[in-house]
């Protein structure tokens, strides 16, 4: 057998939680999600005073239809912001792997064993949280 070809694991369900980059997403989400749920709950007792059952159904129906738009709403957020995370920590794993040498980078859930020395998730979300954003929204 030839020599052995270095490889990398990272986690990147911790770059995504544990990033700075992707604390401030969560958060992001979670006020949309605090909005959208005060929005839903002001619907909802409009639809519990309503006097008639035609303005009930009404009020019902556009409970629906919002509850409907804000889980598009927070799943086109949600994509857009781990997609751009998951842009921003693929090219800093690009970029240590050429440094380190390595010419394989594993996903730590296809992992089933693998030499610890080999992740390199701290120093991921390290240079990940090193890196300015533009909040150019």
């Amino acid at each position: 057998m030839g020599s052995m070809e270095r490889y990398l694991v990272v986690d990147m369900d911790r770059v995504l939680n544990e990033s700075s980059h992707g604390k401030t997403a969560l958060a992001s989400l979670s006020g949309l999600l605090k909005r959208a749920e005060a929005e839903r709950s002001s619907l909802n007792e409009a639809a519990k005073k309503a006097v008639t059952e035609k303005a009930r159904r009404m009020a019902g129906d556009a409970l629906a239809e919002h509850s409907a738009r804000t889980r598009r709403d927070f799943e086109k957020r949600q994509g857009a912001l781990r997609d751009a995370l998951v842009g921003l920590a693929s090219k800093v794993v690009a970029q240590l792997a050429k440094e380190m040498g390595a010419s394989l980078v594993i996903e730590r859930r296809a992992a089933l064993v693998f030499d610890p020395t080999a992740d390199v998730t701290d120093e991921v979300i390290r240079r990940v949280d090193a890196v300015k954003l533009s909040s150019g929204r």
